[in-house]
């Protein structure tokens, strides 16, 4: 479990292998362990110092994730078995020293390459074969490249939200039903009871009236909720002014503080940019990858991404058995698929939102659903017919003698 491993170069410093994994997080190390039961000569590059993705990252004070376990963990027996969560939200230091447990169960680091930023990707059609750079020069080759991103009364109504809410977590979201995310009024009324459970926590009246609207500013779930314990308390506090850059935005950033619109210069110890995700698409596109594409993933839940690395990895068995050289989705059913995912949002009241999950945080950036919304039963449904049967596929298979080379190279 050396934070420091290096990747053991081949001839010419590249190292060759079956798979190479993109990142060390919870999909990153998922997937690394399930190909390697398999045989499948596989390494990981991870940009850190050490394995955890964004649990490596998020350093800052109160770091806590906003999913209870035991949903936010591995599901393999040999690592739960010896491992008891201290809290029902874990701080971001015992999600640092779960990971480190996953290691020395596991002994995954001594498949990953740290400090390994990509910064190039290029697929050669020729031999079916991605070469993979990182800022400190290390070099793969590999055949596959995984990156790893109301029918109720009211009273009944009240009741059932009065349950949700005390249970905590997610529970108000998503064990709700779902009608909020298609109907606007459904969607009143969720908002007006967050509004009356949220109301009394701030005493000033002027930051209750900004934070608190009478009027929702968006449809309420459209954007990421974050889960919190006194962030209204915080706000609510004397020392702690709010300023709406919608209405008053940044001019500049000095040595020690900001200067908005209204020429007022405010001073700060210390500026947290808070700019929220490039999602979906920002971590592909900053390593410059060239070559084949796949379709995004349904979401980062640990639980989920189980289900995800499995559907790749019997991918990869069937490609391996079936002497398949690559697949590259065709551009009419990428299309397909594309409208289906468009059309979908289109009945809910996402697209009245601008949030990351349409990308409209990003300037420049197409303005789109980027997340499947039909539930992971129906997209693993969806993903498993399609690898089945391959159409809609564009399928490249090797020569009777370049797969008789392939099976005594494995």
């Amino acid at each position: 479990m050396d934070p420091s491993n290096a990747l053991d170069q081949g001839e010419n410093g590249v190292r060759e292998l079956d798979v190479l994994v993109i990142g060390a997080g919870f999909g990153g190390l998922y997937c690394l362990y399930k190909l390697r039961q398999l045989g499948f000569n596989v390494h990981a590059f991870e940009a850190g110092a050490y394995l955890g993705g964004v649990w490596h990252w998020n350093t800052y004070p109160g770091a806590r994730v906003d999913s209870e376990m035991p949903y936010y963990q591995f599901s393999m027996p040999e690592v739960w078995r010896k491992w008891n969560w201290s809290q029902r939200f874990p701080s971001g230091e015992e999600l640092k020293a779960y990971f480190r447990h996953v290691d020395e169960t596991l002994n995954l680091s001594k498949d990953i390459t740290y400090f390994a930023n990509v910064i190039d990707g290029r697929y050669d059609e020729l031999t079916a074969k991605w070469t993979i750079t990182t800022e400190n020069g290390h070099k793969a080759v590999c055949k596959y490249l995984v990156c790893s991103v109301f029918e109720l009364n009211e009273k009944e109504r009240e009741e059932l939200w009065e349950e949700l809410w005390n249970r905590g977590g997610f529970n108000f979201n998503q064990a709700n039903y779902r009608d909020y995310m298609f109907d606007e009024n459904a969607n009143k009324l969720m908002y007006e009871f967050w509004a009356k459970k949220t109301r009394p926590r701030i005493k000033n009246s002027e930051k209750s009236a900004f934070l608190v609207p009478e009027k929702a500013p968006f449809a309420f779930g459209t954007k990421r909720s974050s889960l919190e314990q006194d962030y209204y308390e915080r706000l609510d506090q004397d020392n702690v002014d709010i300023v709406d850059l919608k209405a008053n935005s940044i001019r500049e950033f000095t040595e020690n503080g900001i200067i908005g619109q209204d020429g007022l210069h405010r001073e700060f110890d210390t500026i947290v940019l808070a700019t929220g995700f490039d999602a979906m698409t920002g971590s592909l596109t900053k390593m410059n990858i060239h070559g084949k594409d796949a379709p995004t993933a349904f979401t980062n839940g640990p639980v989920f991404i189980e289900s995800q690395v499995d559907m790749l990895i019997d991918l990869l068995k069937k490609l391996q058995s079936e002497g398949i050289k690559s697949i590259e989705a065709e551009r009419k059913a990428e299309e397909q698929w594309k409208q289906a995912i468009q059309d979908a949002n289109d009945q809910t009241l996402m697209p009245l939102t601008d949030s990351w999950y349409m990308g409209a945080n990003i300037p420049g950036k197409k303005r789109e659903q980027l997340v499947y919304l039909g539930g992971i039963e129906k997209y693993e449904t969806e993903c498993r017919k399609a690898l089945e049967s391959l159409e809609g596929f564009k399928v490249d298979r090797y020569s009777d003698k370049e797969f008789n080379r392939q099976a005594q190279e494995t």
